[in-house]
């Protein structure tokens, strides 16, 4: 997860949560520490899918 934070456009679009890749990235170990403990008591809730239609 560390280097796919790495691999992400810095002017790239905010997610649907609308946390930007630096926000996330200023406490990144923290968060991906909440996330690993979410995932293995199966806590973890994705958001909602945007859905934006193609002309």
């Amino acid at each position: 997860m560390t280097r796919a934070d790495g691999r992400i456009r810095k002017d790239g679009a905010v997610g649907v949560d609308g946390v930007t890749k630096e926000r996330y990235g200023r406490v990144l170990e923290g968060n991906l520490v909440d996330l690993h403990e979410r995932l293995k008591s199966k806590q973890y809730r994705h958001q909602a899918i945007r859905r934006v239609p193609s002309p």
